[in-house]
């Protein structure tokens, strides 16, 4: 299997909810307002994020750990309904608190603002898909250059073997690749909780990490209490 870790994402499908669409409209809403762009200044590349939490001024960011090197310098843009399709507000005081290892492609970024900033995304608590089978699911990310947009498709986890890693790793498979700017961009159910984040491509299909890699990160940096799912 070739596997390809580029910045990422697919062709956006228009935000508004077709006939029989089974994702809400709010859904689609908070998703897209959640998700931000990446831009690697060092390396003139562009990926996507989505805000986790945001508590007491510090706004957490969970991306894709290909998608820069830890002395690159980035820049986080925020958008909203009233800005789209340009960014509210860019800030460049990032700060990389956690970094996934070996099959892990993960990162959490923070930012620190005191102006109002998009609701983040919950995290999946529990597993919606046995194995095998497939679920709805909305992708969201930023297509090159442009503001968020989302993606309808269908998902299913899948055993995936990754260049340098000796043993298979589960993985989200999404029926479409996704396409250069959405790496690091976020897959939701139809709940609008956060279930991977975007990694990778490989013969016609895009891979996300799962929520079970998002909590080990989390859980190993002492930051078990991000993006947790409130009572």
């Amino acid at each position: 299997m070739t596997w390809h870790l580029p910045y990422l994402l697919l062709t956006l499908a228009a935000a508004q909810p077709a006939a029989g669409d089974p994702f809400p409209r709010e859904v689609r809403r908070k998703a897209t307002n959640a998700t931000v762009q990446i831009v690697n200044v060092t390396k003139k590349g562009v990926g996507s994020g989505v805000i986790v939490e945001n508590h007491k001024g510090m706004v957490y960011i969970l991306t894709a750990r290909h998608i820069f090197e830890r002395d690159d310098k980035l820049e986080v843009r925020f958008f909203t309904a009233k800005s789209h399709p340009r960014a509210d507000s860019v800030h460049r005081s990032v700060k990389v608190l956690a970094v996934g290892e070996g099959a892990s492609d993960l990162a959490l970024l923070r930012v620190s603002t005191d102006e109002e900033v998009p609701a983040p995304l919950r995290l999946c608590s529990s597993d919606p898909a046995p194995r095998g089978k497939s679920i709805p699911i909305l992708t969201v990310g930023c297509d090159g250059d442009v503001a968020p947009s989302v993606v309808e498709g269908r998902a299913r986890k899948n055993s995936v073997r990754l260049p340098m890693e000796k043993v298979p790793v589960t993985l989200w498979e999404v029926e479409k690749a996704q396409e250069t700017g959405r790496s690091g961009g976020p897959m939701v159910d139809r709940r609008g909780l956060l279930l991977g984040i975007c990694s990778g491509r490989s013969e016609g299909k895009g891979y996300f990490c799962t929520a079970e890699q998002i909590r080990d990160l989390l859980k190993a940096n002492a930051l078990a209490w991000v993006g947790k799912e409130k009572d």
